[in-house]
Order: C-alpha cells, then sequence, then structure tokens
C-alpha cells in the first residue's frame, strides 16, 4: 500500500510499503467532492492540483496526523490510482483491511460547520450541553451525507478510533463519545459502536445496517458487507444488488457449513502411531498448560533430532481430540516459508476460508483471524520442525516479528517442535514453557522395541545392550524394530552396520564443517539421530525435500490420470500398484544416476532410491478412494496419449537400449553387494525384473541421505522432473497400467514395438549416432527440417518472395487447424499443405538453404540502398508537423486517454530481459506493425553494441508473461508453459484489460505461427496494406502501464522477441574472409616467392581451417538445439 507523507518545503510524498507491515498511519473518510476537484494519485505524481477543493484535505490530514505523531496517512484518491484496473480491484479488496490497520480514522465532514465562538481543542459534544437535541450543529450532524452513504459504514466500523471533525478541522467527538447520536443515526448498537465485537452481531443484524444509505452502483450496497461479514468474493459490477446479495449470502451459508464441519476438523497428515509407549511427563506437562485456561497457551518440545519430538506431538494431537470437544486441530510444516504458506493454503481451502481470487500473502491473515474468533471451537496448532526466527517471513522480511501470522487467543493453543531451543522460546514467549526431550529410558526403549518385535525374535538379555548401543533413540529403535522383523540378522551385523555408518556420518560432519551449536548436540549423538531411513526407507519426520519428492509424483497430470486408471482396474488395484511403483522408483533412481553430473544429483538419486516404498505408499494413500472427477477419463486419455508421444519423442534421443534395460550403478548397489538385474522386460499387464521380480525389501539396505543437502528444493525438483529418467518412468508406469489396451486409446506400442534390442554391433550404434547428428548439423544450418513432434501438426507454405515456410501447432477445438490454414491462406494467398506425426515415416523435407540464404542477402542489400519512400509514411507520426502539442504543466488536471501499448519483451546485452510499453494507437495495418516493431528494437537502449551486430532475431512470438520488481520480467513460453489442452498465449475473451481479436480460449496454438511472424518481421514491404489479421490477435493493452506491485507478479501478454548469433551473416563473413585472403596470399607468395606448390598449399589450409570452424560452429549449434 502507499502512504503519504507531509515534507518540510510544503509538498507531498508517496512511499510504498508491505500490505501487512506498514508503519503506524492515520486514514481519513470522508465523501468524495464533484468531479475533477479531488487530488487524484496522477496529480501528486504531476506535481499539480493545489488549486483543486480537495487540496485542502491532504492538508487537514496531515496536521492533525502530526498533531498525534503520526507521520504517515492515507486517503483514497491520492493513494490509488483509479485508472488502474488492477491497483483499483486490489484497493477495493483491501480498502477494509487498511481501515481496520490504521492508528486513528478522521471523518471530515464538509456539510457540517462549526461557529468561530467555540474553542477547536476541545470536543464539541463537551462545550454544546445545553439542549444539544435541538442545536443547530447537532441538526447538521446527523444529516450529514456522510452518514447516507454505504461505503462509509465499513469506515465507520473498521478502525479502532473515529474522529469527527467539521468542515474548519474542529473536532466534534469520537465514535464513542457520540455513540448515542451515531446509534440514533445508524441504528447501530451502542455496544458495537464502544468496540463490541462484531462476530457477537448475528448476520442478519449486519446486513439491515445498510439499509437506507445509497450508493452509486447498486452492487456496493453488498459489496460493502464484505469486511464487515468477513467474506471475500469477486466484485461482478452489472448482476444486480439481488444477485450480489445472493452471491454474498450462498458464501455465508457454505462458511456456516464450514464452521459447524470446523467443529470436528482434524487436518493432521499422519496416523496415530500404535507402537508410540512412555513419554508420560512430557505429556503430563504439556497437558498441565492446557487444562490452567484462562489465557493463551504455547508450548516448545526440543530436542535432537531423531529423538521423537513429532511422535510425541502426534500422540499429544490425538490425547487433545479426544478430550477437548470436538475441537480443530492442524499440523503445518514449519520447515521453511514455502511449506507454512502451503500449510495455511490448506487450512483456508479445508475450512473455505478464501477463494481462488485471494492473494498468497492474504492467506495466513484470514486464516488467523478466524482461529481468533471468540465462537470457535478450541484448537490446536502444531508447528513442526520449526528451526529458524526468519521462516514464518521469507527472505524479504527479515526485520519483523514472527507473531503476525500467529493466531492470540484463550480457547486456542500452539505446539512446537524444534531442535533450536533460542528458537523455540522465542516463539513460545511468555504464553508456555519449552520442554526439553531427551533420550527413552530404559524400560521405555524396550518397550517400544518389544512394540515391533517378540521376545523369541530377540530376547531381552540381548536386546538391553542393543537399546544401550542406540542410545535410546526412538527413531533408530523403530528401525532396527523394523529390520529385525524382516531380515532376522544377527546382533554382531547389526553393531558393524552402525560403527560403519556412525565413522561415515563423522567424516561427512567433517567435510562440510556442520555444527549445531543451539541444538547442543556432540557428533556422537548426530550420527546416531540422523540416521535416516537406514532400514525402511521412512522418517518419523518428512522432511522438506522429502515432501517435495512426494509432490512431484503426486501433482504431475500424466500419471495422476494413470493412478486413477490403475485404482480403477480390478487386475490391478492399490496393492499391486503400490508394489510396482517402488519397483519402478527403483529403476528411475538408477537412471538418474547415469544422468547425474554434480555431487548434488548423485545425491538426489539415492534419494530417491531411499524413499521409493514410502513415496509409492503415500501416493496410494492419497489417491486411492478418492472419487474422481466425472470428466477426468477424456482428460487422462488425452495426457497418456501425450505421455507415450512424449516418450517415443524423448527416445529418439537416447540409446535404443536406454529405454528398457537398467546398467549397473556401485554407489546404489545394497551394501550386501546385490544388484538389480539388467534386463527390464516389459510385459502387457506387469513389470518383469530379469527372471525374478525384484524385492522391495531390497531398498531398505541403501545407505541412508542427509535431507539437509538439498537446500534449493527447486533445483531438486528441476532435475527430477527435466531428466530423461522421468520420461522412461512415465513410459513404464503407462505399460504397466494401460498394457495391451494401449491400442485402444490409438496409441501404438512406443516401447515393445521397437523391439527393445539395441543394435547388434558397435559399427551399428555408431552408424545410428552419425545420421542423427548429421541430420542435427542441417536443421542448424536450415537445411532440414526440425523432426515433427507427437502431437502436432506441420504446416507448409510458399509466401509470394519464394520462400518456403512452416510451422507445427496443436489444435485444441475440432474445426481449429481448418480454420488456422484458411486465415493464413487468405494472408499470403499461397496453398497450406498440413502434415500429421506419423511415427513410422519421416516427415521432414529437406530446404534449399543457400538458395534462402542468397535470395535473404540480395534482398537485405537492395533494401539498404534503396530509398523507400514508403517506409516512412508507414510508421505511425506521433508528433509530427503541423500537430498541436497540449502543455498541461500549466493546467488543473492532467488529461487521462486510454491508449493502445503493445508490450514486449526484449533481450538484453547481459542475456536478460526488459519490458518495453509503447504506444500503437495510430497503427492502421499488419505493415506498420512491423514497420514499428524493428524501430522498436533498433531505439531499445542497452541492446545493440558492436558484437551484437552478429546477433539477429531468430523468433517472435505471442507470450504471456510475468513482471516483478526491478521490471524483472519473466517470459511464459507457448512450448514451455502452455498446456497440452489450452494456449495461454493470448488473455481471456473476460480480461477487459486487452484488446485482442479473438482472444482466448482458442481452438488453436499458438495464436500466430512463429514463423510467419518472423517472416514479416524481416520484410514487412511484402505485407498487403489492407491486412489487419495481426494486429487485432495481438493483445493490446487499454489501462496503462503495467507495473510490478511487489507482492505477487504482474500478468501481462505481448510479444516475445528471441534473439541467436546470426549463423547466416558469421558463415558469410569467414567465407567472404577467408577465400579472399587465400586467393591473395596463394598470388603474392607465388609472384614473390616463385613458390607455387608452398603458397597454395598454404591458402588451401586456410580455407580447409575456415571449413573446419563452419562445422564446428554448425555442430555446436546443433547441440544447443
Amino acid at each position: 500500500m502507499r502512504l503519504l507523507r507531509h515534507l518540510p518545503d510544503d509538498n507531498f510524498e508517496l512511499t510504498s510499503f508491505p500490505t501487512d507491515d506498514p508503519p503506524p498511519y492515520a486514514i481519513l473518510s470522508h465523501v468524495g467532492g464533484e468531479d475533477g476537484e479531488e487530488v487524484t494519485y496522477r496529480d501528486l505524481m504531476a506535481g499539480i492540483g493545489r488549486e483543486k477543493a480537495g487540496f485542502r484535505k491532504l492538508q487537514f490530514c496531515s496536521q492533525r496526523a502530526e498533531l498525534d505523531g503520526l507521520q504517515y496517512f492515507w486517503i483514497d484518491s491520492c493513494c490509488v490510482d483509479r485508472f488502474n484496473k488492477e491497483e483499483m480491484s486490489v484497493g477495493m479488496n483491501s480498502v477494509y483491511n487498511w481501515y481496520q490497520s490504521a492508528t486513528r480514522c478522521y471523518v471530515l465532514l464538509a456539510d457540517v460547520s462549526v461557529p468561530d465562538g467555540f474553542a477547536s481543542d476541545i470536543p464539541l459534544h463537551e462545550q454544546v450541553t445545553d439542549d444539544m437535541d435541538n442545536h443547530e450543529i447537532w441538526q447538521s450532524f446527523r444529516r450529514s451525507r456522510w452518514f447516507e452513504q454505504c461505503w462509509t459504514l465499513q469506515e465507520l466500523l473498521a478502525p479502532s478510533c473515529v474522529e469527527f471533525f467539521s468542515r474548519e478541522g474542529r473536532r466534534l467527538g469520537n465514535r464513542t463519545s457520540l455513540a448515542l447520536e451515531i446509534h440514533q443515526i445508524t441504528s447501530i448498537p451502542e455496544a458495537v459502536l464502544r468496540g463490541k465485537n462484531l462476530a457477537e452481531c448475528s448476520v442478519e443484524e449486519r446486513i439491515g445496517w445498510v439499509v437506507g444509505r445509497s450508493a452509486a452502483l447498486e452492487e456496493d450496497k453488498a459489496y460493502c458487507l464484505f469486511g464487515i461479514l468477513g467474506v471475500h468474493l469477486p466484485r461482478m459490477y452489472g448482476e444486480g444488488i439481488n444477485n450480489a446479495m445472493l452471491r454474498l449470502r450462498e458464501r455465508i451459508d457454505r462458511r456456516r457449513s464450514a464452521l459447524k464441519m470446523s467443529t470436528g476438523v482434524f487436518m493432521v497428515p499422519f496416523r496415530r502411531d500404535k507402537s508410540f509407549v512412555g513419554r508420560e511427563r512430557i505429556l503430563s506437562r504439556i497437558g498441565q498448560h492446557t487444562s490452567s485456561g484462562g489465557s493463551h497457551v504455547r508450548a516448545a518440545l526440543v530436542g535432537v533430532e531423531g529423538v521423537g519430538k513429532s511422535k510425541i506431538a502426534l500422540e499429544y494431537a490425538y490425547i487433545y481430540k479426544s478430550v477437548e470437544p470436538s475441537p480443530t486441530v492442524i499440523w503445518i510444516d514449519a520447515s521453511n516459508h514455502v511449506t507454512i504458506q502451503q500449510g495455511y493454503r490448506d487450512i483456508a481451502e479445508r475450512l473455505e476460508l478464501a477463494g481462488p481470487e485471494i492473494s498468497r500473502e492474504a492467506i495466513p491473515r484470514i486464516v488467523r483471524e478466524w482461529l481468533s474468533q471468540k465462537l470457535n471451537r478450541p484448537w490446536l496448532m502444531i508447528l513442526d520442525n520449526l528451526t529458524d526466527n526468519n521462516v514464518f517471513l521469507g527472505d524479504e522480511h527479515n526485520g519483523r516479528a514472527p507473531e503476525i501470522l500467529l493466531p492470540y487467543t484463550k480457547h486456542g493453543m500452539i505446539l512446537i517442535t524444534s531442535r533450536n531451543k533460542r528458537v523455540a522460546s522465542n516463539f513460545v514467549g511468555i504464553f508456555g514453557t519449552v520442554v526439553e526431550v531427551g533420550p527413552m529410558d530404559d524400560d521405555d526403549a524396550l518397550a517400544l522395541l518389544y512394540s515391533s518385535v517378540t521376545s523369541k525374535e530377540i530376547t531381552p538379555s540381548l536386546a538391553r545392550p542393543l537399546l544401550h548401543h542406540l542410545e535410546g533413540m526412538p527413531l533408530e529403535i523403530a528401525q532396527f524394530a523394523l529390520f529385525i522383523k524382516q531380515k532376522s540378522p544377527s546382533l554382531t551385523v547389526m553393531f558393524d552396520y552402525f560403527d560403519r555408518y556412525r565413522e561415515s556420518k563423522f567424516q561427512r560432519q567433517q567435510d562440510h564443517n556442520i555444527h549445531h551449536d543451539d541444538d547442543r548436540m556432540s557428533v556422537q549423538s548426530v550420527g546416531s539421530s540422523t540416521l535416516i531411513s537406514t532400514f525402511s526407507g521412512l522418517t518419523a519426520v518428512d522432511k522438506s525435500a522429502t515432501v517435495e519428492l512426494e509432490r512431484v509424483f503426486q501433482e504431475d497430470e500424466i500419471l495422476i490420470g494413470l493412478y486413477h486408471l490403475a485404482l480403477k482396474n480390478t487386475s490391478i488395484g492399490p496393492d499391486r500398484l503400490q508394489r510396482n511403483i517402488a519397483r519402478l522408483l527403483q529403476f528411475f533412481a538408477k537412471e538418474l544416476r547415469s544422468e547425474a553430473g554434480q555431487n548434488i544429483e548423485r545425491m538426489a538419486s539415492r534419494f530417491v532410491w531411499t524413499k521409493a516404498q514410502y513415496v509409492a505408499q503415500c501416493i496410494i494413500e492419497r489417491f486411492h478412494d478418492i472419487p474422481g472427477d466425472p470428466q477426468r477419463p477424456h482428460l487422462e486419455v488425452k495426457q497418456i496419449k501425450s505421455s507415450v508421444d512424449s516418450v517415443k519423442r524423448d527416445e529418439d534421443q537416447l540409446e535404443v537400449d536406454d529405454v528398457d534395460e537398467v546398467g549397473e550403478v556401485d554407489e546404489l548397489a545394497p551394501p550386501n553387494g546385490d544388484d538389480l538385474e539388467d534386463h527390464v522386460e516389459l510385459s502387457g499387464a506387469e513389470l518383469v525384473v530379469g527372471k525374478d521380480q525384484l524385492e522391495v525389501d531390497d531398498v531398505d539396505e541403501v545407505a541412508p541421505v542427509d535431507e539437509d543437502y538439498f537446500e534449493d528444493l527447486a533445483l531438486l525438483r528441476t532435475f527430477l522432473i527435466s531428466s530423461s529418467a522421468f520420461q522412461i518412468f512415465r513410459a513404464r508406469l503407462t505399460k504397466f497400467v494401460l498394457g495391451k489396451d494401449l491400442h485402444l486409446l490409438g496409441i501404438e506400442d512406443s516401447v515393445q514395438g521397437r523391439s527393445v534390442q539395441a543394435p547388434s554391433s558397435r559399427f551399428a550404434r555408431f552408424s545410428i549416432s552419425t545420421v542423427r547428428i548429421f541430420k542435427a548439423v542441417l536443421v542448424a544450418a536450415g537445411c532440414l527440417e526440425p523432426p515433427l513432434r507427437p502431437g502436432f501438426i506441420r504446416l507448409r507454405w510458399q509466401c509470394d518472395c519464394g520462400a518456403p515456410l512452416f510451422d507445427d501447432v496443436q489444435e485444441y477445438q475440432i474445426g481449429g487447424i481448418s480454420r488456422l490454414m484458411e486465415q493464413v491462406e487468405r494472408s499470403t494467398g499461397s496453398k497450406v499443405i498440413a502434415t500429421s506425426y506419423n511415427e513410422g515415416a519421416s516427415q521432414e523435407r529437406y530446404i534449399p538453404g543457400p538458395i534462402n540464404w542468397i535470395r535473404e542477402t540480395v534482398r537485405n542489400l537492395a533494401r539498404a540502398f534503396s530509398k523507400d519512400a514508403n517506409r516512412n509514411e508507414m510508421l505511425p507520426r506521433h508528433s509530427g508537423p503541423g500537430t498541436k502539442v497540449t502543455d498541461t504543466s500549466k493546467k488543473g488536471r492532467l488529461p487521462f486517454v486510454q491508449d493502445l501499448l503493445l508490450l514486449a519483451c526484449v533481450p538484453q546485452n547481459h542475456g536478460g530481459q526488459i519490458l518495453c510499453q509503447d504506444s500503437i494507437e495510430a497503427i492502421r495495418n499488419d505493415r506498420q506493425l512491423f514497420w514499428f516493431i524493428r524501430q522498436q528494437l533498433s531505439r531499445t537502449p542497452n541492446v545493440r553494441w558492436p558484437i551484437q551486430l552478429l546477433k539477429t532475431v531468430t523468433g517472435i512470438h505471442f507470450t504471456k508473461f510475468h513482471l516483478r520488481l526491478n521490471d524483472n520480467v519473466e517470459p511464459r513460453l507457448h512450448d514451455l508453459c502452455c498446456r497440452i489442452d489450452s494456449c495461454q498465449c493470448v488473455p481471456l475473451t473476460s480480461n477487459e484489460d486487452y484488446d485482442c481479436e479473438p482472444a482466448g480460449p482458442l481452438r488453436f496454438g499458438p495464436p500466430i505461427l512463429p514463423s510467419q511472424l518472423l517472416h514479416q518481421f524481416k520484410h514487412p514491404e511484402l505485407i498487403s496494406a489492407k491486412e489487419t489479421s495481426v494486429l487485432k490477435q495481438i493483445p493490446k493493452r487499454k489501462c496503462g502501464k503495467i507495473q510490478a506491485s511487489g507482492l505477487v507478479a504482474a500478468e501481462g501478454w505481448g510479444l516475445h522477441y528471441e534473439e541467436d548469433w546470426n549463423i547466416v551473416l558469421i558463415i558469410i563473413l569467414i567465407v567472404g574472409l577467408t577465400i579472399p585472403a587465400s586467393l591473395l596470399f596463394g598470388i603474392c607468395w607465388t609472384i614473390i616467392k616463385t613458390d607455387i606448390q608452398g603458397a597454395w598449399g598454404v591458402s588451401s589450409y586456410m580455407v580447409t581451417t575456415s571449413a573446419l570452424f563452419v562445422g564446428l560452429l554448425l555442430g555446436g549449434v546443433a547441440k544447443s538445439k
């Protein structure tokens, strides 16, 4: 939000602050004056508006704020740009919170006047005591227009302190002192005016307060109640008051049902541990604080990793559920800022507190306010794995107090688990205590062991030395109990394994200089307590890396479709699916290892191996017994088709045997030396590994991985998803789920149909690789079309200049390609030929590259040396001869003209992007548009310098982009970001900020063929003067320049200019310089030295060197593509 500040030179300054952490400020409530008399945001930016009547409001508010010791103040007309639709929408959704957060609210009643005989520093109600009902001042107070407006209702109730002033700035009183008079005017109960919680008033009573108030737009009578009723809905002007009230009541009814539901909401992602034993003293200490009542309660469990903090918190959650009457229990992973935000989002969605239109930053505040309501049942919030003071705030708000996101109420409790005692103490504060959790005593440790094994499997006499060796750590006891249950090993084997593990852990700690001073852990206990998934792949506490791994395989739409199909298939079922997913994840891990180039990537492959069974179990738990979307089968089939086609494409870039063979990887081999069979056969309905199926238990014996290695979760996710192994995982799962039924979906058997046998000889493999490289070089040189991707259709046509053009498109709706072909034929005047993907045939055609180069060179030279008289006329004239230029510096207001802006992402020298926003209001056809684009690129600062002359525009694309602070623009390119069933490169029809015809959703994608755009960019003179298809289709912003708010990235649409090295120009320069130089050298050397053989030998060497350089250049380009 923006706040005003009065400067010493009697000017005013606007400053932006985070919405949820502004400095103390005052806020002005008033009735707007005549049109053009209020000082606007643009007036302040232009330094004008002092002569307006509304300028006195700025002076009044600044003076009152200074008297109250406030440096900043807020006025709606000045702090919000009313001409920016996006900013106005944010302001209208946030205005109630802004009034609520204000330190003081000044109500300026322009129609109430106080004579000079009254003191200005004493409230008027204290001076006028005789016959107040008949006094003309109070009569005008009761008749004030301020009490008749609907929006002033929330301005009266939201702030904590409201003061009323007359037109002259004399203080009339505050909301509390004038409660009786305001009650008589508005019928709002005096108790509410004196501070009673609005939630204690019924919904019908609060709706009744707006009756009799007026509004410029009738829907505002409903919209002004959103904040008062605590609901959040989009504003849809034009729907009418009845529909607006209907939507409001429907949301309230849903929230009421959510509140009823919330009496039993239990949002804990873990089942109760049936093997939990002991810890009665710790549970009792937590319960004592809860039962004390009368105040807000917080408690923290502090201890080293693996000591059982989260297990105790989990047990207490179930105890709390059974003791309290219908409580709400919430579990939040507090390991980092992202998981906390997601936790609050999950709570809001579960309780229906906020819709998708609410920003991410507003969700924690909404949840906190809901938990703080007195009418709610008792609740318990568990913050698991809290290790950092700033984790609630993110990197950009390190100086703020964490209390802003935590609810504070007498009927709620917060339980924290942490390894850092100082952090836990900071969060608990004066509201509770910090409980240190240590290792289990011998009796509890023995009971925990025997909760999983029997005395026949291990006798007490042998168990006690084992427990001593494990130092009473619950996590290690549980893991060893499972190991004993499954493997029945001897104690010697277990002791030897622990010795080796501690030695390796100690060495890693020394290498990485890991210190845990705050956690008060010794190296010995670290090595013991961080034994993560040594034998089962499971951990007591889900770390952030584990959560990220789960999401990779639970949020992929193609995999989700396969999960649903498999679970619906009675011949597969959940058990069989879980078993085979675990096996496939093992192969996925080994293939990742073959792709890994850095140590962190090798650790990621090992990490996937250790978590294979756990991830498979989580997948089944999430998708089993979940009703599917009735519209989902069609989407699933479409996604699976795309999956198999995508894998086919990826297989073309791999060795044939890579798809179905898993090589040996020593680092991932189990400790006993056994390894997976190399050959993987994908039969119709079952996954078979060699002769025998792989037992899932083999996962358990892989050395553990410390999740602290994965500090950058985005890097981990990118490595997993972008790998070829992920595509192969999809293909194998598709084969297992669909089996021989692939042909029913129109999908050919991409794995089995290729006979999965590698070429029999080394020469054959070398020949295949050579052909692929040769084709790639031809594609880079522009002599061969690239391979057609599955799911795409290739369109070919020829321009009037003779240049052959082609592009690949997708069809989203029936008839989309036909309409596109008609559009291209109409604009180019040539026949368009469509070719669909066919796996068995090659759709690539050779392109006369040298001929195109010569044609391009001749045309460019002709254009450069010709006097194009029409070129200047094609460019829009913004201020040509005879144009009258208006000087607005002396005017009273800055006129606002709705202009059409072309937004374009332009590459910079250092590799970044800048956003250009230029007016194209004067452009009338496509020819003028592309001349303008060429001019736009030539005059963009910091884009052209000497070496940039060797670069050229290689593509122009319609694109959606995100604009962040510092003008950091992120293009959302079509091939990378658009889904397989829709294109997001143009705004939707409902988006009124852009002029685009046709707007989304489109029948095909991309909207305009990139090769057509690029060709028209290079040769605007070939475009007909009547052609306007691109000008109509291109998104043009209508509501001013787009600006980044700093909180959420601003979305926009426009063009993206793709730039790369001008290979043609570079080759021409190399050849053009080398051949004359070699000829000149040969002639001169022959004449001077009379050595023909030596002269032309060196000349041929020069030519050969340049040819090799050109070949290497083309090879590098081919490899990069």
